[in-house]
């Protein structure tokens, strides 16, 4: 009982600390909530059609995982005048929600109360932290459900109550249908890893791992009889694949294989996805279909609408080219692979290819000070090291479990250090794929994506200063007794 109240107390101080950094930042620094995203960034469906033609958009949404755009168009219905107030505080909620994730993650991962607390608060008031905050996109409600995810996988693996494997699998789910990073695959590995990792529990993991990979399922099965497509994201690949390659191809090289027909006519369009009838010349017209979303040309912004039906076969016409440059030139390739790799050990919200640029995101002129103070000592290297230590670490610890477990033939179940390891494999497991996923298939800003599981660096990091710190007053109290 008393350990739960020195627990509870310091979660009152992470949650108070936050909500005072907040207001700190708000009136010493002017930091606001930046909701202009709304009606240029590509994934989100036009404002209006949000406002007006919800459902059906949402039905016919089939490059886009539907949960943002469906939250996007529910707090505009609902505060249509107000909606960017009602974002910051629906923002603000997701920063403590996530701030009180990650704190009772730590605890539960064996993290004093007072380390976890300091642990917390460095990421909850960290400027950049609060850039994402304030910035209207999903990065920051993916970063909250993965840090929950991690939460009630722990509480499920330790006590086996299925109302935190419900929970856990609920949020596997919201994350799949919020960022089309996080492919159905993905999901499915979690399952089966589960599956493969607890033989004890598999009649209850039915149910655990049924609710989300149905409602994943249901998805992307409407998308596939829509518009007979397996996948969400397929033209972001292609553009971003087109950006590795084709277009790291000097100007004449590439002119000249298109003019021999190596590359299509695709690659030639310069400047690159800016209008649908630039590419209608060797496409032909496309054919309205009589919805809304599938015949809009341009949002009311003045942005192309990229949700048109058109833009999927210049996706196409762009996905093959790429492929050939990758077989005929994989140096290009390799080489923005290596710049990628540089680019995800930057501060996560440096701004170098990322949306925070100044003076487009006045929050960063705000911060800058502040910001370029922490940069000199968040460098590469810091974050390299740190970052490598956290990941070999939870491997070292998944490894040595995974020994003790099967290895040795035990078949006793002991909850605590299975739900330790499980969850730092869980962490592990998130950060290698959203690494390689990033560092492999993205042509930028991989600081960013690397945001999502920073708080799982966090509980890593946290697992492992504790065992220092354990080992370290061992040998203290062993040399003392030797003395």
């Amino acid at each position: 009982m008393q350990e739960r109240a020195r627990t509870l107390r310091w979660l009152l101080v992470v949650l108070g600390t936050t909500v005072l950094s907040r207001i700190a930042y708000w009136t010493a620094l002017g930091v606001r909530f930046d909701a202009d995203t709304l009606p240029w960034y590509i994934q989100y469906i036009d404002p209006p059609l949000l406002r007006t033609r919800l459902v059906e958009s949402l039905l016919y949404l089939h490059d886009q995982p539907p949960l943002f755009n469906l939250f996007l168009g529910v707090v505009l219905k609902a505060f249509p005048e107000r909606y960017a107030a009602a974002f910051a505080v629906l923002y603000l909620g997701c920063g403590l929600l996530l701030a009180c994730g990650l704190f009772l993650l730590l605890v539960r991962l064996g993290t004093s109360a007072p380390l976890a607390a300091a642990l917390t608060l460095a990421f909850s008031i960290h400027p950049g932290t609060v850039l994402y905050e304030n910035w209207l996109f999903y990065t920051y409600p993916v970063a909250c459900m993965l840090c929950l995810a991690a939460l009630f996988l722990h509480r499920w693996v330790e006590g086996r109550k299925l109302a935190d494997g419900v929970l856990l699998g609920l949020l596997l789910a919201l994350v799949v249908l919020t960022r089309g990073t996080f492919h159905p695959v993905w999901l499915l590995a979690i399952v089966v890893g589960l599956w493969l990792l607890l033989p004890e529990s598999r009649r209850q993991l039915a149910y655990v791992g049924l609710i989300p990979l149905l409602l994943v399922a249901l998805v992307y099965a409407k998308n596939y009889v829509l518009f007979d497509k397996a996948v969400s994201g397929k033209f972001i690949l292609s553009s971003t694949l087109t950006t590795l390659t084709v277009d790291r191809l000097p100007a004449a090289e590439r002119e000249r294989l298109v003019r021999a027909g190596e590359l299509s006519q695709a690659s030639g369009v310069r400047p690159r996805m800016q209008r649908l009838a630039d590419y209608e010349a060797f496409l032909g017209r496309f054919e309205d279909t009589g919805i809304a979303l599938l015949d809009q040309r341009v949002k009311a912004s003045g942005m192309p609408n990229y949700h048109h039906l058109g833009w999927d076969a210049v996706g196409d016409l762009q996905y093959r080219d790429a492929m050939y440059v990758l077989r005929r030139y994989p140096r290009l390739y390799l080489g923005a692979v290596w710049e990628n790799f540089g680019r995800y050990f930057d501060p996560a919200a440096s701004y170098f290819s990322t949306p925070f640029a100044p003076p487009e995101y006045p929050n960063s002129e705000r911060l800058e000070g502040l910001m370029n103070a922490l940069a000199r000592l968040q460098t590469r290297p810091f974050h390299a090291v740190v970052l490598g230590a956290c990941a070999l670490f939870a491997a070292w610890v998944g490894a040595r479990w995974l020994l003790l477990r099967f290895g040795r033939g035990r078949t006793e179940r002991a909850p605590r250090e299975d739900a330790l390891a499980i969850t730092l494999l869980f962490c592990l497991f998130n950060v290698v794929f959203l690494g390689l996923v990033t560092v492999l298939l993205s042509d930028g800003e991989q600081n960013r994506y690397r945001f999502k599981v920073t708080p799982l660096y966090f509980a890593m990091f946290g697992v492992l200063l504790g065992s220092l710190a354990r080992r370290f007053a061992a040998a203290r109290s062993a040399s003392r007794r030797a003395a």
